[in-house]
């Protein structure tokens, strides 16, 4: 039972990563193609690009919108009700991450770290199409990436100049 789970749980990933990998090119080729017809930025937002590149940058490293959410909810299950041999399943991850499938380590019998791992593997696959992906969206996104300057220089999408409407208020 354990070794079948171990199998099945090792094609899964692989699967997942293929198709995460897949879905990010894809929705990275999409949001490039997307315009940004209207100025949208979150306030408060900055109005210089040393400042939207800091914000950019806390975002991106720091996952600061992230750590505004509960915390209380990633593994208490694990952690606090029943045991897991974390030094196993850490084994079988660095397995899994040097395609070294022969000295696989095999799972620990723990339907709990079994439905978790499930659950990952569908996040994953699931990730690239659903509103979640926010790490490519991050550098597409007007409502993060748009300096707070619309008094002070008219936003024209390049849909809207072809119309011929004016670039700069008279």
């Amino acid at each position: 039972m354990v070794v079948v789970a171990t199998g099945l749980f090792a094609f899964l990933f692989y699967s997942a990563t293929a198709i995460l990998l897949a879905g990010l090119a894809h929705k990275i080729i999409q949001y490039s193609r997307a315009p940004a017809p209207l100025k949208i930025p979150v306030t408060p937002a900055p109005t210089t690009r040393t400042g939207l590149v800091l914000r950019m940058g806390r975002e991106l490293f720091f996952f600061e919108s992230l750590f505004r959410a509960d915390k209380w909810t990633c593994g208490l299950l694990i952690t606090y009700i029943t045991y897991t041999d974390i030094v196993a399943v850490k084994k079988f991850c660095l397995g899994l991450t040097r395609f070294d499938l022969g000295d696989l380590q095999n799972l620990p019998a723990d339907i709990v770290l079994y439905v978790h791992l499930l659950l990952v593997v569908a996040l994953v696959a699931v990730f690239p199409f659903s509103k979640l992906l926010h790490a490519p969206g991050l550098f597409f996104s007007p409502s993060r990436n748009q300096l707070d300057n619309p008094r002070e220089r008219r936003h024209l999408a390049p849909w809207a100049a072809q119309l011929g409407y004016p670039r700069e208020k008279k």
